[in-house]
């Protein structure tokens, strides 16, 4: 007998949202999870499900589920938790920039691949944070900053974030404080499309913040550059009470645009061809 490839696909995202949800409430999730296999085998019997389908679906749902925890948690023999010192003292680390860097007036954050640890080889990703807005650098860049490295701290509340998990699922299990810029130092730069945009955008950013002031220059990055750093609580407020709160981040209509204009112009693009390589590209 076939077993139909949507119901099996519909129960491996099912057990990827399991696996998820497993990060935070790992007891409660593993009991509905029993509970639900439970009672599917029991309505099979009775019912005259076919076994063998909700046997498939329950081995998909956990291979989803198994595979997403072992990469939230999974740590190799050389991941950098192994090779650091006491918590209190200062590391030096060195890697590679591998994220755009997310800025603010006194601080600027973005991912590192780890690449050595006090000077032993190690791997993994860390989240940085430098205590100053430092212009000369971006992703691609290898870096060797000293610092603390920290484990996240997840605030405790039922039900609330847990930013413990939310880094763990992106294969981040520590953090990382760098006090003065002076404390990173660039061994190499990076190059390649997505530095070059980054470099644009920072140049956009520096010039707003060089020409305007106030609120103004805090909507005006926050609508062209995404950068919503400078926005006030109260300024928040005013544009949730207004109910124009998607006008200060990216949203499906800017996505919408974009794929409009996207189609217009290798539409027209694709016109300007020989009909026969029109006729080609189509088929």
């Amino acid at each position: 007998m076939l077993i139909p490839l949507v119901p099996l696909a519909l129960a491996y995202i099912t057990g990827i949202l399991l696996g998820q949800a497993f990060l935070y409430v790992p007891c409660s999730v593993a009991a509905v999870t029993a509970c639900t296999v439970t009672a599917s085998l029991f309505r099979s019997r009775t019912v005259g499900w076919p076994l063998r389908q909700v046997a498939s679906a329950s081995f998909a749902a956990l291979a989803g589920a198994s595979l997403l925890i072992t990469s939230a948690t999974y740590l190799p023999a050389d991941h950098y938790s192994r090779a650091l010192g006491q918590p209190a003292m200062v590391q030096e680390v060195s890697g590679r920039i591998s994220s755009p860097l997310e800025r603010s007036d006194d601080r600027v954050v973005f991912l590192l691949a780890v690449s050595a640890v006090n000077g032993k080889a190690a791997s993994g990703d860390l989240r940085v944070t430098v205590r100053e807005a430092l212009p000369a650098f971006g992703r691609g860049d290898s870096v060797r900053m000293t610092g603390r490295i920290s484990p996240p701290r997840s605030y405790r509340n039922p039900g609330g974030f847990d930013y413990r998990a939310f880094l763990a699922r992106q294969g981040v299990h520590a953090v990382m404080t760098v006090k003065r810029g002076m404390d990173l130092q660039i061994e190499s730069r990076g190059t390649g499309p997505l530095r070059l945009v980054e470099d644009l955008r920072e140049r956009m950013r520096q010039a707003f913040l060089g020409s305007t002031r106030g609120d103004g220059s805090a909507v005006l990055r926050a609508m062209v550059l995404g950068d919503t750093s400078g926005l006030t609580e109260d300024l928040r407020q005013r544009f949730m009470t207004a109910g124009v709160t998607h006008i200060l981040s990216i949203s499906g209509s800017h996505l919408g645009l974009v794929a409009v204009l996207s189609f217009w112009l290798f539409r027209n693009i694709l016109f300007l061809l020989p009909e026969r390589t029109y006729h080609r590209i189509t088929l």
